[in-house]
């Protein structure tokens, strides 16, 4: 329910892990006190503010705006405590309804029976309802229920697709991290466009480049999205239009250097059509080029950003060191003295690109357990 009058708490959902790099950017999108929960970050705001870090924020996987919290211990109480949310302001008269349910340590065993019920809960409660629309709404709108225990958290996905999906991704190379992940770890790392360089020796679909440039040109990440909570029924007359005349404003035009490589001609391709789609191929520099050959006149600092192979994922594992501590050779030549951001499962691994390495968040990708790890790579010493 509304905290008050067109107030509501909204939750930027993220990777595990990942909370504080949200809670880092949302600092720079909103005045709201921000609490940083398991799986992401919540806030108080307006239904227009849900929908402008649906179109601004770059780190989150989902934004959800809380519809009702109760305890429930059983089926029955789980539909009358649900039935009492006033769904009118959220739901459309005949509009579809889908629900996720997801239960742990509750008497309400099964996740697909309390689907069921909190499905037919929100029928119930809109019996009668006025009709606010002249014309049948035909999307769904996506019920997120979490039940822990006797406590029951029902929220509504204000996106209506994975936020993660920019719309310039269509090609892609071997394991690509997703969209929001790559932009999580640039601010973990506190990358700042203005001031350092950034490399991606092994860049597949591009990913780290063209998320770096989103963010060195100021555009809005979800500019291709139309979230799903423009069309509920409290929605503000005329927000939308507010919020594309933000996406309307020039891009910043300034000089970013970043610099996208990668051995495979097909990886670097893709990486081009995707920065293309993307509209930042100008701020990128592609090449296709092993990490061992030299690249002319690059700056004398930056920052080498990498989502190398670690074993599970790619190869043989008892290649793995090896193969890391030639990459660390590889390195030291083309990028001395830049700081190193490297995604891996274990500090020995990356231990290999740079000594010193630190981890400085610990997540899951592409469900394996990874670390964010951090250095600086040294000079080469013959």
């Amino acid at each position: 329910m509304p905290v008050k009058k067109d107030l509501w708490t909204l939750f930027a959902a993220c990777t595990p892990g990942m909370e504080p790099a949200v809670a880092h950017e949302l600092q720079s999108l909103t005045d709201a006190r921000l609490r940083q929960e398991d799986g992401g970050v919540e806030l108080e705001g307006e239904l227009l503010d849900a929908a402008g870090m649906c179109l601004w924020a770059r780190t989150p996987s989902g934004i959800l705006v809380r519809a009702g919290r109760f305890r429930a211990k059983s089926l029955q109480q789980l539909y009358q405590e649900t039935k009492k949310i006033a769904w009118d302001g959220l739901v459309s008269p005949g509009q579809p309804v889908e629900v996720r349910a997801t239960v742990k340590g509750s008497r309400i065993q099964r996740s697909d029976n309390a689907a069921r019920k909190i499905k037919l809960a929100i029928s119930d409660a809109m019996k009668g309802a006025r009709r606010l629309h002249s014309k049948r709404v035909h999307h769904p709108i996506t019920v997120v229920a979490r039940i822990r225990g006797a406590e029951v958290t029902l929220s509504l996905d204000a996106v209506g697709q994975p936020l993660h999906r920019r719309g310039y991704r269509l090609a892609t190379a071997k394991a690509p991290l997703r969209e929001n992940l790559a932009a999580s770890i640039l601010v973990a790392v506190d990358w700042d466009p203005e001031h350092e360089a950034l490399a991606d020796p092994m860049c597949g679909s591009g990913t780290f480049a063209i998320e770096a440039a989103l963010m060195a040109e100021d555009r809005a990440p979800g500019s291709r999205i139309r979230p799903a909570v423009v069309g509920w029924p409290s929605f503000p007359k005329n927000g939308w239009e507010q919020l594309k005349k933000q996406l309307d404003a020039p891009v910043l035009d300034q000089e970013a250097l970043i610099y996208a490589s990668d051995r495979n001609q097909g990886a670097v391709r893709a990486a081009t059509e995707n920065a293309q789609r993307a509209g930042v191929a100008r701020s990128i520099s592609f090449r296709c080029s092993a990490l061992s050959e030299d690249w002319e006149a690059l700056p004398e600092t930056g920052l080498v950003v990498v989502n190398p192979p670690y074993g599970k994922r790619i190869g043989d594992p008892g290649k793995m060191h090896a193969l890391y501590k030639q990459f660390g050779r590889d390195l030291s030549r083309r990028y001395p003295g830049w700081r190193i951001a490297v995604v891996c499962p274990d500090k020995a691994l990356a231990g290999r690109l740079a000594p010193g390495i630190e981890e400085r968040i610990r997540f899951r990708n592409g469900g394996l357990a990874v670390g964010l790890y951090l250095g600086t790579i040294p000079p080469h010493q013959k």
